[in-house]
């Protein structure tokens, strides 16, 4: 199954493309998952900005995380 997925988020040097990808679209599908479960009845525009932002948060700490990785 084909996947095309753009972010606003940049994919980090240390990621290949399919690693990004990947992450990227798990954690924009558990956002739209758990909005659904919860039944918050939100549009799919802000079910969309708030994958986003979990993507985000995810290369933020990803970033920290690594970078923790390459000092420790």
């Amino acid at each position: 199954m084909s996947r095309t997925l753009e972010l606003p988020v940049t994919k980090p040097d240390y990621l290949t493309e399919k690693q990004w990808l990947d992450l990227a679209f798990e954690v924009m599908r558990g956002v739209v998952e758990g909005c659904r479960t919860a039944e918050l009845g939100l549009d799919p525009q802000l079910l969309s900005d708030l994958g986003t932002a979990a993507v985000n948060g995810l290369r933020g700490r990803l970033d920290q995380a690594m970078t923790e990785a390459n000092d420790g």
